[in-house]
């Protein structure tokens, strides 16, 4: 993977900043019902959130290149608009996107169609980030995972998950309204055949306009 125009030093002083702010995980309420109990309770309430605008950052990184920006996400049903800000090499950018298909400008002209905004992304900069599977893992849910790959903290909430080549890990969570929401999110994904194995960092600052149902 390939980051255009990114500068491995300041992309790597971007993954320390963000790193630092997300390493010390909210400790879990532990309770006297078991963790898969409490994780069923939990799951049904994060499974009905539809919509929200979150704000935070993101950083890639891949060997020695990279590169981080700021995220502002917007979620309605299975329609979203990611708009990524900040040192990327390729200044601002917004992609829309619904099932099946992506568009991604940027403040240059440019226009990227896909058939995904994870695929839109990756033509633009090089970086792989699953915005697909994060719209779970973004929850709190597991995606496609097997129960059986799932680890849980003591208050039923995910602590991580394997999915495929991914590893998903959970470093903090916030309180949103009367739900427990991530607000750090570590990715890791095994080297395959023709890519580096590389990482993503998403910080969830600041969730907002929670939708419940259609």
């Amino acid at each position: 993977m390939r980051a255009r125009n990114a500068a491995p030093t300041a992309a790597l002083l971007a993954l320390v900043m963000l790193a630092a702010g997300c390493a010390a995980p909210r400790p879990a309420v532990r309770t006297g019902a078991p963790p898969e109990v409490l994780w069923q309770q939990h799951r049904d309430k994060i499974a009905a959130i539809s919509g929200w605008r979150v704000k935070g950052k993101i950083a890639v990184q891949s060997g020695n290149e990279g590169g981080s920006a700021r995220l502002l996400w917007t979620r309605r049903g299975e329609h979203e608009q990611i708009e990524l800000s900040g040192p990327l090499g390729g200044g601002r950018m917004r992609i829309e996107a619904s099932p099946g298909r992506a568009l991604l400008r940027d403040t240059e002209g440019g226009r990227i169609e896909a058939e995904s905004a994870d695929a839109a992304l990756r033509e633009r900069l090089g970086w792989r980030v699953p915005f697909g599977e994060l719209a779970h893992w973004a929850r709190g849910l597991p995606g496609g995972a097997r129960e059986d790959e799932l680890e849980f903290d003591a208050a039923g909430r995910l602590r991580a998950l394997q999915q495929g080549r991914w590893r998903v890990r959970y470093r903090e969570y916030a309180r949103v309204g009367e739900i427990e929401l991530p607000r750090s999110i570590f990715l890791t994904a095994a080297e395959e055949a023709g890519e580096d194995a590389f990482s993503v960092k998403v910080l969830l600052q600041s969730w907002k306009d929670l939708r419940v149902g259609d």
